[in-house]
């Protein structure tokens, strides 16, 4: 295997990631394997693209929004006396 030309790019990820080839399994049915095309360049892209993993952090962000978001706004969602008129 020749060895790697440094990018700018590269080197972001060097500090997160090992560069080289993903392995498939002997193991694994061959139609449970990535295609060639499928196959990203870096780890990172590769995760990125992932369905499950896109549902997941969808979820987790919205669950960190909802717990962040002021609670100002519940008093407005109180009725009674409080939100009535008072007659003279």
């Amino acid at each position: 295997m020749p060895a790697q030309t440094i990018t700018p790019e590269l080197t972001k990820d060097l500090k997160l990631l090992k560069v080289g080839t993903v392995v498939d399994s002997p193991l694994d049915f061959f139609s449970g394997r990535l295609t060639k095309k499928k196959r990203k360049a870096r780890l990172a892209d590769e995760l990125l693209s992932d369905q499950n993993l896109a549902a997941y952090r969808k979820r987790k962000v919205r669950e960190i929004e909802e717990q962040n978001r002021p609670a100002g706004n519940e008093k407005w969602k109180i009725k009674g006396s409080n939100s009535r008129r008072h007659k003279l």
